[in-house]
């Protein structure tokens, strides 16, 4: 050290610049906890959404052994049925010839006449079961 003069350390004081870029990126941090905040509350609310949705249009699961009997019991349809039957059943075949008529022979006309006899079935269950009001 010369002349005996005593070297003083100097503290470090921030600038107004590094302040400033501080500041910044301590809002940023902040600011992405945030919106990582808000997405999850966004998330939350939609799935509480969704599973109030499946609630709403789930089928009841049937709560004896007698109400999925019941699915399987004959029931002899009424005459209003009957004549509900009938129709579905004269649409079917009306159907059925067009499809043998107008299709080619191949594995995709025998795949659409598989699923129009399922369909057909779903329409007899839909009308024997239905509620008489």
């Amino acid at each position: 050290m010369a002349n005996g003069a005593r070297r003083q350390r100097r503290l470090a004081v921030p600038s107004d610049a590094n302040r400033l870029h501080y500041a910044k990126e301590t809002a940023q941090r902040n600011l992405d906890a945030g919106n990582n905040i808000l997405w999850l509350v966004q998330r939350l609310e939609t799935a509480e959404a969704q599973v109030a949705y499946l609630e709403e249009r789930s089928t009841p699961v049937p709560e004896s052994n007698d109400e999925i009997r019941a699915r399987f019991i004959y029931r002899v349809p009424t005459d209003k049925q009957r004549e509900l039957l009938a129709q579905a059943h004269q649409c079917t075949l009306e159907y059925v010839n067009f499809l043998l008529a107008y299709i080619p022979d191949s594995r995709d006309r025998a795949i659409a006449l598989t699923f129009l006899e399922s369909a057909r079935m779903m329409v007899n269950k839909a009308i024997v079961f239905a509620e008489v009001g």
